[in-house]
């Protein structure tokens, strides 16, 4: 099973946030096993290492979902993450507003899809992240990843 999932870049904004104190959930997609991480609330992987998970940071800066975007963006294209397209909008089945940007990475030879999706109250910033080699994140891959990302609970 291939877990490479491009290096987590989420880790370095732990420097902006505080710990997690809730934990956030997506429902497991079909052909897809949730696995233990300490790093994560949730985390699901399928047979080819395509990975989805959520993890939950305080938002003590209080900084809106615009902020959050624009600070992690940077920080990923930074490290030469290159976006597939501009952030755009997404809402969870429960109608929670959040952004979401796709990004494609070179990792040890191979083209790697990173998908970062924010979720921001007053209180939470909620990163949900999904991740693969490119030759796996395919047709029937990404309407359950994207299913995973809408059904998102908070906790």
């Amino acid at each position: 099973m291939r877990f490479s999932f491009a290096p987590i870049v989420i880790a370095s904004i732990g420097l902006f946030m505080g710990g997690c104190a809730s934990r956030a959930h997506l429902t497991t997609p079909s052909g897809f096993a949730e696995i233990d991480s300490d790093k994560y609330d949730y985390r699901a992987t399928n047979p080819n290492g395509v990975v989805v998970g959520v993890r939950t940071h305080a938002n003590d800066v209080h900084g809106n979902l615009d902020f959050w975007t624009g600070v992690l963006s940077k920080n990923l294209e930074e490290q030469s993450y290159k976006p597939d397209a501009k952030a755009h909008s997404i809402k969870t089945h429960e109608g929670i507003e959040g952004r979401q940007i796709r990004y494609t990475v070179a990792s040890s030879g191979r083209e790697e899809k990173y998908w970062l999706t924010l979720f921001v109250t007053d209180k939470r910033v909620y990163v949900v992240e999904a991740a693969g080699d490119s030759a796996y994140f395919d047709q029937d891959v990404l309407p359950k990843v994207e299913a995973a990302i809408a059904s998102l609970d908070l906790g």
